[in-house]
């Protein structure tokens, strides 16, 4: 295999031996992620670099990777042709995510989740940088899915607040185009590793509910929907949820989450397998005789 990659991640590691070697994460163009060795020390190899690279596929762990056999940094611009993106067309998952606002009764919510959808980088930014929509566009793909499923379990559940639900789709994940870079690669920012999405995007909501003259109870009920959709303090939530919409939202989160996992790990076996490459739970999804035949 030849062709030219983007470096997505690359690190020293170093064998038994002593030797130092690197490992990295290549994407090749139209965003397939693979993993590499280079049997070579180099200490000019960075994030972001379009490589030309000779390589053989190669397994480890029963993971399919590169062994890098020569590569050399090239000067080609790496625009956009390298990294990922939802297979979906971008404008119509906008359009979709305006009508899912449009449902909103309370004025004040509606008016919230409007000054949260202006931002272009709805239409850019990436839901994670390795787990579920890992790719440009997913923050968007994953959001109106999540309202699908909320207007769903509120025509079977027709106590729950839809208002609110439809306020946790749109808002839980906002602090994303903060805490991930996509410019040549999809990497954490400074205030992503530092703050994290969660307080990012709380900070930013809370500007708004401010701008909009929220009272303590509606601004109570957002904040608690935010800090709580992972829905422990194991996963990253400052509190578990603690009113219906809330858990349902965490619920809903994980199928959504799940689902994409799941998804990406099967785009990446081959058709004539019976079992998917592993998801980021690290198991492999049983496939069966009606995928293999295909």
């Amino acid at each position: 295999m030849t062709g030219d990659f983007l470096i997505n991640t690359v690190e020293k590691s170093t064998m038994k031996n002593g030797k130092s070697y690197m490992r990295l994460k290549l994407y090749a163009p139209g965003g397939k992620l693979w993993p590499a060795v280079f049997w070579e020390d180099r200490d000019d190899l960075k994030s972001g670099q379009v490589v030309e690279v000779m390589a053989e596929e190669s397994e480890y762990n029963k993971e399919p990777q590169l062994t890098i056999k020569a590569l050399r940094i090239s000067k080609k611009d790496p625009s956009d042709i390298f990294l990922p993106r939802t297979p979906y067309n971008i404008d119509g998952l906008y359009a979709e995510l305006q009508g899912c606002i449009s449902l909103v009764s309370d004025e004040k919510l509606r008016a919230l989740l409007e000054l949260a959808t202006v931002d272009e980088r709805w239409k850019r930014s990436p839901a994670a940088t390795m787990m579920h929509h890992a790719y440009l566009g997913g923050l968007l793909e994953h959001t109106v899915n999540l309202c699908r499923l909320a207007k769903a379990v509120c025509e079977l559940y027709p106590t729950l607040k839809r208002d609110l639900l439809l306020v946790a789709c749109v808002l839980h994940d906002i602090g994303k185009m903060d805490e991930i870079t996509c410019s040549t690669t999809l990497e954490y920012s400074t205030d992503g590793n530092l703050l994290g999405h969660i307080v990012i995007g709380l900070l930013r909501v809370e500007k708004w509910m401010d701008e909009l003259a929220f009272d303590d109870e509606l601004r109570r009920q957002v904040r608690h929907l935010i800090i709580s959709h992972h829905g422990s303090q194991q996963y990253g939530s400052p509190k578990e949820p603690m009113t219906v919409e809330a858990q349902v939202f965490n619920n809903l989160d994980g199928i959504d989450a799940n689902m994409g996992k799941m998804l990406a790990a099967i785009s990446k076996t081959a058709p004539d397998k019976e079992w998917s490459e592993k998801t980021d739970f690290k198991q492999r999804l049983y496939l069966g005789p009606i995928a293999k035949a295909e």
